[in-house]
């Protein structure tokens, strides 16, 4: 049957890379056969590295049996402090495709100092090999957080994500900050343990009011500490850029720079374990908060801005911008110039914790 020897052949060829010997790159999610969920690295490992994972002859050892998202995902086995440790990885020497329903995403907005390179693409090419690695961890809390940490951090820098939670969007952004900004890098779900729906708002906003601040701002200390860097900023969008606001409260985070966080609790989200903005940012640490704001947001009227600057926190209003204006090239309401001033502003916020 000539049909079923040639796909047999392929699943061979498919074990290894076309290309050229090299690591491959954690991508989804990694189990440690040892029951940690971050895997030790053996003695000589690169930090930030995860160690080389070879098939005879010295080629990149990515198996051929498929664990999800198209031929660019697969499963391997890669030894690690003595013990198996199973990953999903993408071969980055070209082996296989972006996994379907992830296309490219750029923001190719150019801010108004003339500075294109300041522009974060949201989806881009993999980095060069070995300058970050990333994979899904769960902190010890037991919320899942995807973590890139760069080979030379200048310095860490946590995600707190918008009412979507993570997504690959967010797998995205944090990899290419990761090596934009040189930073080692964590997003962390806000809906840990819920099984909501990923196309529907509805259900999203009607469990936010069961999410407790002390929860929520914990995962983010703990994706900080999973970092492991002297230095962390803290970034969120929508939702995410409330609980920036509200991790003000405690100098954990050296710089945090909120993306259309709503500053007052909208009235629907209110509940006992949901503190106001402003009381976190009054009693705690504003003057270490860049607020990113939409003049034409509804979500934070010019009477809330006017609030939230008498904090002490610094504001950047774009007057035409919309909820939502900075992080998703694929919503309506995009804006590449904006986004790019903003991420601008953004970097040289967190890293001015440096001196």
């Amino acid at each position: 049957m000539p049909g079923r020897t040639r796909r047999r052949r392929q699943g061979r060829r498919a074990t290894r890379c076309p290309s050229r010997p090299g690591p491959i790159r954690p991508r989804a999610e990694a189990r440690c056969g040892a029951g940690s969920s971050t895997p030790t690295r053996p003695p000589g490992a690169c930090p930030g590295r995860f160690p080389r994972a070879s098939a005879p002859g010295g080629r990149c050892a990515v198996v051929a049996a498929s664990a999800g998202g198209g031929r660019g995902g697969r499963t391997a086995r890669v030894p690690c402090g003595g013990h198996p440790v199973v990953v999903h990885v993408t071969c980055p020497h070209g082996a296989g495709p972006v996994p379907p329903g992830v296309p490219p995403q750029v923001s190719p907005g150019v801010s108004p100092a003339g500075d294109s390179s300041r522009a974060v693409p949201l989806a881009a090419p993999a980095p060069p090999l070995g300058n970050t690695s990333g994979m899904r961890i769960t902190l010890p809390s037991g919320t899942p957080a995807e973590i890139h940490r760069h080979d030379n951090p200048r310095m860490g820098l946590v995600i707190a994500c918008d009412i979507w939670g993570l997504r690959p969007l967010y797998d995205e952004m944090v990899r290419n900050l990761a090596e934009k900004w040189q930073m080692s890098v964590a997003a962390v779900e806000p809906f840990p343990g819920l099984d909501l729906p990923a196309d529907d708002m509805a259900p999203r906003a009607a469990a936010i009011p069961r999410l407790s601040d002390d929860d929520n701002l914990r995962d983010l200390t703990e994706a900080a500490d999973a970092l492991g860097t002297p230095v962390t900023g803290l970034i969120g969008y929508c939702l995410g850029g409330m609980y920036c606001f509200k991790a003000a409260r405690s100098e954990r985070f050296a710089r945090i720079a909120s993306f259309y966080g709503m500053i007052v609790v909208p009235e629907a989200w209110r509940s006992k374990s949901q503190g106001e903005p402003l009381a976190h940012l009054i009693n705690g640490y504003a003057e270490n908060v860049l607020a990113i704001l939409g003049g034409k947001d509804p979500y934070t009227p010019a009477a809330d801005i006017d609030q939230l600057r008498s904090t002490g926190a610094t504001c950047v209003v774009y007057p035409e911008a919309e909820h939502a204006f900075a992080h998703d090239p694929s919503r309506p309401v995009h804006r590449p110039d904006d986004a790019a001033d903003a991420y601008a502003r953004a970097e040289a916020w967190l890293l001015s914790a440096l001196g």
